[in-house]
């Protein structure tokens, strides 16, 4: 057995492992951030929204049950699959524009803070 055949046959266990056991894994974890999505939203609606104003609440639990929807019910077609693509970009897009927030604000805050006054004198030891 030469190495070309034994490389092939090692590619496809690699492919056959990742197939039966990351994929199932990966799915796994994932339908649990979205039930975790899905019920923040609900507590959202539940919690901040009073109840005179239910059609409020309502749309917060429809979007939260459309942005957090569990893998299996995206069909399993290429239009389907494009469409949880989509979502999932769309909510790494969200938890990237708020870290990015996050990092201007604390810019803001250390250009508002800070300066010569909170500098150690010329003769003191750092610490």
């Amino acid at each position: 057995m030469g190495i070309r055949n034994r490389l092939t046959n090692e590619a496809l266990g690699a492919a056959l492992y990742g197939d039966r056991v990351v994929r199932p894994a990966l799915g796994r974890f994932d339908n649990k951030v979205q039930a975790y999505g899905r019920n923040a939203f609900n507590e959202i609606a539940d919690g901040l929204i009073p109840d005179s104003r239910p059609g409020m609440q309502q749309a917060i639990r429809d979007f939260g049950g459309m942005m957090h929807r569990p893998n299996n019910a995206y069909a399993n077609t290429a239009q389907g699959q494009a469409e949880l693509a989509a979502v999932r970009a769309l909510q790494a897009g969200g938890v990237t524009a708020a870290g990015a927030g996050l990092v201007n604000l604390t810019h803001q805050l250390a250009n508002a803070f800070g300066g010569p006054a909170d500098e150690p004198s010329q003769g003191a030891l750092y610490l």
